[in-house]
């Protein structure tokens, strides 16, 4: 039987089990998360961040350049083993990424909170050229397992 602490970590996935009635290969993820798609922008240093989270279902506008996902945790929480990977076309150029982390300081501890990705078409700080409309994702993985995929469109 499991101690208390367990339980209770254990009742917000069950909860979201209930609510879809289903209950998958994959596990959740030691730390609650949210993973949110968006737009962002970013300075070189990555001193400077924004992001803007986009409602579902996630729909670019024809002539996209450049899409941000963002993965956070609670305080406490930890996304160091925590990945991305956006499955998405070119108009022109290859796919690139860029990664700014936040680190908060924790009972002493340094513990990655959340990252910032922005994802372009062709080399980084060159202008960008458009996705190519489509339906895409971004599969989610902790420790190499994966756990979330977010499905989004690029209009035509």
């Amino acid at each position: 039987m499991p101690t208390l602490p367990h339980f209770v970590l254990a009742i917000p996935w069950l909860l979201a089990v209930a609510a879809t009635g289903t209950v998958g290969a994959r596990q959740p993820p030691p730390n609650a998360h949210t993973v949110r798609l968006g737009t962002g922008k970013m300075d070189d240093q990555c001193k400077t961040v924004s992001f803007t989270p986009l409602p579902a279902p996630v729909a670019f506008p024809k002539g996209t350049s450049e899409i941000a996902y963002k993965v956070e945790v609670p305080p406490g929480g930890n996304v160091d083993d925590v990945s991305g990977e956006v499955t998405i076309a070119c108009g022109a150029g290859a796919v690139s990424q860029r990664r700014c982390e936040k680190w908060d300081v924790v009972g002493g501890q340094a513990l990655l909170t959340s990252f910032t990705v922005i994802v372009s078409c062709g080399e980084l700080r060159q202008p960008a050229s458009p996705f190519k409309p489509g339906s895409y994702k971004l599969d989610v993985s902790r420790g190499g397992v994966p756990f979330e995929t977010l499905k989004f469109t690029v209009d035509k």
